[in-house]
């Protein structure tokens, strides 16, 4: 978190950011994830580091910034997980996750479409109001790196050991999807074309 958001605002260590960056190289292809994502976030620096390192695992990622825009989304798209934040302006996590599940019940999916539910609130009751609103799982922010291995493992998106994937092209993709120059920079430094 701190390498992009030094670099997003311009004061970059360059010992910090060396260390980081060796933290961020991508996973062996033996141990890389694979599966679509929806990534629900509405802070920007937030959504950027999380989806960074999704795609890092091997994740293809596609973000929304409420749960509104979530729902329109998964309207028109197949998802293998959704990381669903709880407190969002317009529509927040609870209520788009309600609202998927009637969606879900209406269309008689034979799938449910897991939910995982990433909140700055660690509260005693916090895990239960996720799982009563139709939330899978539950994580507290601020997530690693690890954390996010370990739902997305648990979700059953599963390990890709044959993805023939080229984290340089993985790079130059994320490298294209970033505005600020500075941050562009960073993802060439990880070695993006």
């Amino acid at each position: 978190y701190d390498c992009i958001t030094d670099v997003m605002q311009g004061g970059v260590n360059g010992a910090v950011l060396a260390r980081q960056v060796a933290a961020m190289q991508p996973l062996p292809d033996g141990d890389r994830l694979a599966g679509q994502l929806l990534l629900v976030e509405d802070n920007p620096v937030n959504r950027e580091v999380a989806r960074c390192m999704l795609n890092n695992m091997g994740c293809r990622v596609e973000c929304a910034g409420n749960g509104q825009e979530a729902l329109d989304v998964l309207r028109g798209r197949r998802f293998d997980l959704v990381l669903m934040d709880c407190q969002m302006p317009e529509m927040d996590g609870f209520e788009a996750t309600r609202q998927l599940r009637r969606l879900e019940a209406a269309s008689g999916a034979p799938q449910r479409l897991p939910v995982v539910a990433l909140t700055a609130n660690a509260m005693q009751g916090d895990r239960e109001l996720c799982l009563e609103a139709g939330m899978d799982d539950f994580a507290s922010k601020p997530v690693n790196k690890k954390t996010l291995r370990e739902i997305v493992a648990r979700s059953d998106v599963g390990i890709d050991l044959h993805t023939g994937s080229d984290h340089r092209s993985n790079l130059a993709q994320l490298r294209g999807d970033f505005d600020d120059p500075k941050t562009r920079e960073l993802a060439q430094a990880f070695g993006a074309p």
